[in-house]
């Protein structure tokens, strides 16, 4: 397979699957993959039967409009497809709409079909699976809604059970945004370190968060100049909280990394000189 064939075959791919999502998309691959064939031979046909001179310019035309349609047809065979499969709510594996379970979790299948969740509820029109709102009256369809609705939850539970399970020591984060996600990135000394993500939030937001941890008895280590690391110790053992400004992803992104360690006391200096003995 040539650039041009791999370029329009991940072309075709990837927008099939920013459509549908993955659990569809690997139902469909096999079709994406005729559909990305046949474009490759239709457009071979056209350059070939073009004057040398022209070649370049034809296949370049010959390949846009060739594009666009069959992308349109990859998609509307996957809503077509759609209506036959239920997603696992849990796993999130595909299955045939007669199945009741999940035969990959033994979860409970919703009712409804891939393709029910973009039929809009206001005007009763199908809409390609991957449309948030109805092309016929502008309705949001249902499995935008749903989708939303599971985000919402999904960031509840990180700022609830996941933070009172891996980051109690530490007040919670308040200060906005979503898509949020805690996960181990390692281990310090058998100490577990976490970092904690969010989307949508700016630096006015990560200054917010900074303050409610000194509220909270968190501050600098010893001899420290900035607010980049913060610290509590709790029954001998260090909790830290450690950021970079700017964020160091892209913006609106935010990554906090939580730190577990044995407290030690910073040394003393002793006192030393003339009369360092004289003083105890």
């Amino acid at each position: 397979m040539g650039f041009l064939d791999r370029a329009i075959s991940r072309g075709i791919s990837r927008g099939v699957s920013n459509a549908i999502g993955d659990a569809v998309q690997q139902a469909i691959a096999p079709k994406v993959e005729r559909v990305a064939n046949k474009m490759s031979d239709e457009i071979d046909k056209a350059a070939a039967s073009a004057a040398e001179e022209r070649e370049a310019q034809q296949r370049q035309r010959a390949s846009t409009g060739m594009f666009a349609n069959l992308q349109k047809s990859a998609e509307n065979y996957a809503t077509e497809m759609s209506k036959n499969i239920k997603i696992c709510p849990n796993c999130g594996e595909s299955s045939p709409k007669e199945k009741d379970f999940c035969p990959h979790c033994g979860t409970k299948l919703p009712d409804k079909t891939a393709a029910d969740g973009y039929v809009c509820t206001a005007c009763g029109l199908q809409n390609t699976v991957g449309t948030k709102f109805c092309s016929g009256c502008g309705e949001k369809l249902p499995a935008a809604v749903e989708e939303e609705e599971n985000a919402r939850l999904a960031d509840e539970k990180v700022l609830g059970e996941d933070w009172d399970t891996y980051l109690a020591p530490y007040p919670k984060w308040q200060n906005g945004g979503s898509g949020f996600d805690i996960e181990q990135i390692g281990e310090d000394n058998g100490h577990p370190m976490y970092e904690f993500r969010a989307t949508g939030v700016g630096r006015n937001d990560l200054l917010d968060y900074k303050e409610l941890l000194k509220q909270n008895g968190f501050a600098r280590p010893p001899g420290w100049s900035s607010d980049e690391e913060l610290y509590k110790v709790i029954d001998g053992v260090s909790y830290s909280v450690n950021s970079t400004e700017p964020f160091p992803c892209e913006p609106g992104h935010l990554q906090l990394c939580f730190h577990v360690r044995e407290f030690k006391p910073p040394e003393q200096k002793k006192a030393g000189g003339l009369f360092g003995g004289l003083f105890k």
